[in-house]
């Protein structure tokens, strides 16, 4: 390969560190559970081990300390401060995701230009960034995820030895650093698989390794959900998705074995119509036009309309200004051709599937785990290799002649001028949402835990970047009450209720409080916050207060 594609690989790397780590510099945590996080990760590095109870969120949590561990040994190795370890560590990680589409991308075209053109995609474009900018365990795992993926290209029967070990090791850390991410790929792995099969005569080795990494990453994900992460197993497994929770271990082992009598049937009956695998353009247009609509205007209809599929969260009109951002997914249209005329073509199509099938999943079940604003990140990834693929195709097809490295630039700059100005939106058009937390109000959690020993009233936010500094007693997801009644007697009650004696609130939550989880922020209530902010102020900040609440007044 040229050396230009390497620099030009070597910028969009550089850009992807800049765009993601941009919010980092600028806020003392970045991320609306970041603090859990970094009070995980300072446990792990005083005491050696987790601590396996929380009085509040994420209870889950410790049992799945792939990025505690790994920003603590960073922490130690370095000097490092704590903060800074976990919310650099990550994402740093993360910004290496292009690189590795570029890679897997390159395996499965052998174009450079599309490849490029993927990692751009992923680089810039504004749902994924956001995500993947926020350390958290989802954002380490899907760099292990796209990791495993790759090598799953990579293998043959000559090297499978030389890559078995990368594997076992990236697919073990994957396990114990985040479950959602552990599922997608086991969606990707039978949904390839199976997508792949569908369209073949024989069961080619690499498709045969696959269903092997398949069964064992699930059965090992299994295992460890059930007997090493007792938490998550009571919390998440028990009755997911209105079924019961033996329907968890069964559900992949069917699934293969339903795939595979399907394979069978049709290559022996043939029960399922010839599929022309050189396809037609018009065909491809209306196929992909279909999944489009039915995975994002479908689902950014609804979101305007009524909610996110699965919460009570409602983004409004606002959310229209990220509209033009679908105009890129429709370069993916045009890769239906060109992608079928690649070996691996339609491995990439299954995973497509197997996301989508997961926003229907999602929306019918109203699981809260399966909901959109997670499962976008996923489904970017298949999205970004179509683009790539689709983007090169259709300059072909407009003009054959056309010096593409400068088509292909233009496109790199739109998507950097497009995505940019809307990367990180405002607490307004984020359906209320804050994910920052200012260093003043990091000094103000540590004066509070110095300073009593009561339990603090603040939102979810704020609970986070308190409960980072070690501590606990804190409100979480009570006390709705006390922010949102209609009146200071009904909000005396529950603060009784609660024993808290100290509200903490920053501006943020003055806008909007986050309490309960897959809930819009409200802005605090006038009355009641006059109410609060009469009693005594214990601390004052830049950005932060705290006040003790008199319940005699």
């Amino acid at each position: 390969m040229k050396r230009s594609y390497w620099y030009a690989l070597l910028t969009l790397v550089i850009l992807s560190i800049l765009v993601r780590t941009y919010p980092l510099f600028n806020y003392h945590l970045w991320g609306m559970d970041a603090g859990e996080y970094v009070y995980y990760t300072n446990q792990w590095v005083t005491s050696g081990s987790m601590h396996h109870s929380i009085d509040g969120w994420a209870g889950a949590y410790p049992f799945f300390p792939g990025l505690f561990s790994l920003s603590g040994s960073f922490h130690m190795l370095t000097g490092v401060g704590i903060y800074g370890s976990v919310s650099f560590t990550p994402v740093v990680l993360s910004s290496l995701v292009p690189l590795v589409a570029f890679l897997l991308t390159y395996r499965i075209t052998l174009h450079k230009l599309a490849s490029l053109l993927s990692a751009s995609f992923l680089t810039f474009i504004v749902p994924f960034v956001y995500s993947q900018s926020q350390p958290k365990p989802e954002t380490l795992g899907f760099f292990l995820m796209i990791s495993i993926l790759w090598m799953t290209f990579m293998v043959s029967k000559q090297n499978w030895k030389r890559f078995l070990p990368l594997l076992i090791l990236f697919s073990g850390a994957l396990i114990i650093t985040h479950h959602l991410t552990s599922f997608f790929l086991i969606l990707f792995l039978l949904g390839g698989y199976f997508f792949s099969e569908l369209f073949k005569r024989n069961t080619s080795w690499n498709n045969k390794f696959r269903l092997w990494l398949y069964l064992g990453f699930t059965t090992a994900t299994i295992l460890y959900w059930f007997f090493g992460a007792p938490v998550f197993r009571e919390q998440r497994l028990m009755d997911a998705l209105w079924l019961p929770s033996y329907t968890i271990v069964l559900a992949p082992y069917v699934s293969v074995i339903l795939a595979h009598l399907m394979i069978r049937s049709r290559r022996r009956k043939e029960w399922i119509p010839k599929i022309d695998l050189r396809g037609n353009e018009k065909r491809d247009l209306m196929v992909f036009s279909f999944i489009l609509a039915i995975t994002v205007i479908a689902i950014l209809i609804y979101s305007v309309l009524v909610n996110i599929p699965g919460t009570d969260i409602t983004l409004g009109n606002d959310i229209l200004f990220y509209s033009p951002l679908s105009a890129f997914g429709i370069f993916a249209l045009f890769s239906g051709k060109p992608l079928r005329s690649f070996r691996e073509g339609v491995t990439i199509q299954g995973w497509l599937l197997a996301v989508s099938f997961t926003f229907i999943l999602g929306a019918v079940t109203g699981s809260s785990s399966l909901y959109t604003i997670r499962q976008v990140a996923f489904f970017m990834l298949p999205l970004a290799i179509l683009f790539g693929i689709g983007m090169v195709w259709f300059y072909n097809l407009i003009d054959p002649f056309s010096e593409k490295k400068k088509a292909i630039s233009l496109c790199i700059i739109l998507l950097l001028g497009l995505n940019l100005p809307l990367m990180y939106p405002s607490q307004e058009t984020a359906g209320g949402y804050v994910e920052w937390v200012e260093y003043d109000t990091v000094e103000a959690s540590f004066w509070v835990r110095d300073s009593t020993r009561q339990k603090i009233l603040t939102d979810h936010r704020l609970s986070g970047a308190v409960f980072s500094t070690g501590s606990t007693d804190l409100s979480w997801t009570d006390g709705e009450s006390a922010y949102f009644s209609d009146s200071i007697e009904e909000a005396k009650e529950e603060v009784l209720s609660l024993e808290v004696r100290y509200i903490m609130m920053d501006d943020n939550m003055i806008q909007g409080a986050a309490v309960r989880e897959g809930t819009n922020p409200r802005p605090m209530d006038r009355t009641l916050l006059g109410w609060y902010r009469n009693g005594y102020n214990i601390y004052q900040g830049e950005y932060t207060d705290v006040y003790f609440i008199d319940i005699n007044r």
